[in-house]
């Protein structure tokens, strides 16, 4: 999400810890995850404002239980119950989430070389403001359906839809209603990927304070068209370097306030990545 163009740096700071239960041969098995999430971002061009004011940094807690039953070799049902809290610990205009969702699906393999995931559920990022709850109405229908096919062993195709809802900075939450498909080759050490998708992205109502940051206090609406092409070299088997060319296109409803300045954009970025796994 883009406010007002500005360079913009952060700082990400992400715990994980979890258990996990398997009893007997496998058929069942629960998990438990704890994360803590921090964001910092940082006025590098000394504009002010929202950045220095800390509108955009988030201090997040969440809990994740998973329960999965395998009632077929490669094929079973799954159950998730999310629940957190997220504020804005140098904002304190910004209202408070506790994000909580439930979601069912199933996944496995339809043929040797298909495999398929269907999940629904409920999500609601539950944000208070001063007046109290202000997402207690919103339809919080959540879902994912992907196809997964292994044209050989190093070819890979897949693709599907997935929707979320989620507490987001400025806004009350943001939805993401989203269109995708990979593609990966294997040629011996290299290892070429190709990515794209699109993204309906509908916004709740600013919660940025008496002065609007766009025309669109309310009724906010994105379309995101985003692309990734990279090939990666394998040197050793925990070993790899590779190159990304990513592409973000955005075209929204809403404009800067008082200002016929709009806020889609077009962003290139190319990366340089070395990987190390352990």
């Amino acid at each position: 999400m883009i406010i007002k163009a500005q360079l913009l740096s952060r700082v990400r700071n992400r715990l994980q810890a979890g258990a996990g239960y398997r009893p007997g041969g496998g058929t069942l098995s629960t998990r438990l995850q704890y994360t803590f999430d921090f964001t910092k971002f940082i006025d590098v061009q000394g504009n002010g404002g929202l950045v220095k004011d800390g509108f955009l940094d988030t201090m997040t807690h969440s809990l994740r239980l998973r329960g999965d039953y395998r009632f077929l070799p490669k094929t079973g049902v799954f159950a998730t119950l999310v629940g957190g809290w997220q504020s804005y610990p140098f904002a304190s205009t910004q209202p408070s989430a506790f994000p909580v969702g439930i979601n069912v699906g199933v996944q496995g393999n339809i043929l040797p070389k298909l495999a398929f995931l269907l999940s629904a559920g409920y999500s609601n990022p539950l944000v208070f403001d001063g007046s109290g709850l202000v997402t207690g109405n919103i339809i919080g229908a959540v879902g994912q359906a992907e196809i997964q096919w292994s044209l050989s062993p190093v070819t890979r195709l897949s693709g599907g839809f997935r929707r979320t809802l989620d507490p987001i900075a400025l806004y009350q939450f943001g939805g993401n209603n989203r269109a995708y498909g990979r593609f990966a080759q294997t040629l011996g050490q290299l290892e070429f990927n190709l990515s794209a998708g699109y993204s309906a992205l509908e916004f709740g109502a600013e919660q940025s304070g008496p002065v609007p940051l766009t025309d669109r206090r309310t009724g906010r609406f994105d379309h995101a068209i985003d692309g990734v092409v990279g090939v990666d070299f394998h040197l050793l088997r925990w070993l790899s370097f590779g190159v990304r060319n990513s592409i973000d296109w955005r075209i929204t409803n809403a404009r800067i306030a008082n200002s016929s300045l709009g806020l889609g954009y077009i962003r290139n970025e190319t990366l340089v990545v070395a990987t190390a796994r352990y």
